[in-house]
């Protein structure tokens, strides 16, 4: 199949991408509403980013791109697994919450001194228990992963099929 998609895959993300582009393209707007379905608020800075970090062309992503990007399902596998492991390491302890002074360690092996705690804690922490749950962990992860790599272009078929 070509750009390893199935010949459905390939003609609902190019109808798609046809709909959502503009002039050929997905710009900056068109990215932003797309991550804004799935709750996210990338700046406009990022949203340049991703568009650098894939297209020659500053203006936007083409359906070349796009499509080529769509078609890279190894790397886009299931990042749950690896997120959950990332957890584990968070979670010193083992008591599958990660409090302030785990995130701070963790935080600080990583070469982030200067890093908000508390600012973070706030933003993992939905439930306000002073915890990150794996859940939370794994939530903000997901988002922080969408809005930063412009390779999850794949979850746009999950918006078309």
């Amino acid at each position: 199949p070509i750009y390893n998609l199935k010949p459905k895959e390939f003609a609902g993300l190019t109808k798609w991408f046809n709909e959502q582009s503009f002039n050929g393209k997905l710009t900056k707007l068109q990215l932003k509403s797309v991550l804004s379905s799935y709750g996210l608020t990338p700046t406009y800075e990022e949203l340049q980013q991703m568009i650098d970090a894939v297209s020659v062309d500053s203006s936007g992503i083409d359906l070349q791109t796009f499509l080529g990007l769509c078609s890279v399902k190894s790397p886009v596998h299931d990042h749950q697994k690896e997120i959950q492991d990332a957890f584990r390491i968070f979670d010193q302890d083992g008591s599958g919450a990660v409090d302030a002074k785990e995130l701070r360690y963790a935080m600080n092996r990583m070469g982030n001194y200067n890093v908000d705690i508390h600012n973070m804690l706030g933003e993992m922490d939905t439930n306000k228990d002073g915890l990150i749950s794996c859940e939370e962990f794994c939530s903000f992860m997901e988002k922080k992963l969408l809005t930063y790599s412009i390779c999850c272009a794949y979850s746009f078929s999950r918006i078309i099929s």
